[in-house]
C-alpha cells in the first residue's frame, strides 16, 4: 500500500491524471482490507496514529502561538463546536455503511476518537509550552486554562478505548450501539467545552 502511495504522490506532482486515478483505484480493495482488520491486529498503525496526533495537535498549537490575535474563548468555542460536528456525522453517517464494513469502520473511529481527545490535545498543550517557552509565541491566555481540557481528554481516551474501540460492555458489543455512544460522546464532550469556553469568558 505504500508502494501506491508513493506512486499517487509522485503521479500528482507531474499533473498525470490517469494514472493517479488508476493506482487510487488500486488501492481501495487494499484499504477496505486493512479496514476489516481489528486495531489489535495492526497495534502499530495505532501507535502511528497516536503520534501523528501528537505531532499535528503540537503543530497547531505553534501555529496558533504566531497568531496575533486569537481570544482563548473563541478558540475553545472552535474546539467544541468541532466535537459536536464530528459526534453528529458519526451518528448521521456512520450507521448508513454496508455491514461489511460497518464493524471495523467503527473500531477505527475509537482509535480516531482515542487519538484526538487524547494524544491531540496533550500534543496541542505540549505545542503550547513550546510555542511559549522557546519560540517566543504567544498562548493568548490559554495555556493556563488548557490543562482541564487536556485533563477531560485523557480520562475520556480510556472510557473509549474500553467502550468503543474494545468494548468490555455487554450493551456495547453491537456496532450500532457503540457508534450511538461515540457520537453522544463527542456531542456531550463538545457542550462541555464550550460552556467551560463561556465561563472563561466572564471570568476574564
Amino acid at each position: 500500500m505504500l508502494r501506491y502511495l508513493k506512486q499517487i504522490a509522485s503521479q500528482a506532482r507531474l499533473g498525470k491524471i490517469l494514472p493517479v486515478l488508476e493506482n487510487v483505484m488500486r488501492l481501495i480493495p487494499r484499504m477496505l482490507d486493512l479496514m476489516t482488520r481489528t486495531p489489535r491486529e495492526i497495534y502499530l498503525v495505532q501507535v502511528a496514529i497516536d503520534v501523528a496526533a501528537a505531532a499535528l495537535g503540537v503543530s497547531v498549537a505553534i501555529a496558533v502561538g504566531n497568531l496575533t490575535s486569537a481570544p482563548a474563548f473563541k478558540l475553545l468555542n472552535i474546539a467544541g463546536l468541532t466535537f459536536d460536528l464530528i459526534g453528529i456525522c458519526l451518528v448521521t453517517i456512520v450507521v448508513l455503511l454496508p455491514p461489511r464494513i460497518r464493524e471495523p469502520m467503527i473500531a477505527w473511529a475509537g482509535v480516531g476518537a482515542v487519538s484526538l481527545t487524547g494524544f491531540l490535545l496533550l500534543g496541542f498543550y505540549m505545542g503550547l509550552a513550546i510555542s511559549t517557552k522557546l519560540l517566543g509565541g504567544n498562548d493568548h491566555g490559554l495555556f493556563g486554562h488548557f490543562a482541564p481540557v487536556v485533563l477531560f481528554g485523557l480520562i475520556s481516551a480510556f472510557l473509549l478505548e474500553d467502550t468503543v474501540m474494545i468494548p468490555k460492555l455487554k450493551h456495547l458489543m453491537s456496532p450500532e450501539a457503540r457508534v450511538r455512544f461515540l457520537g453522544g460522546y463527542f456531542i456531550v464532550a463538545g457542550l462541555l467545552i464550550q460552556l467551560y469556553a463561556a465561563f472563561y469568558d466572564l471570568w476574564t
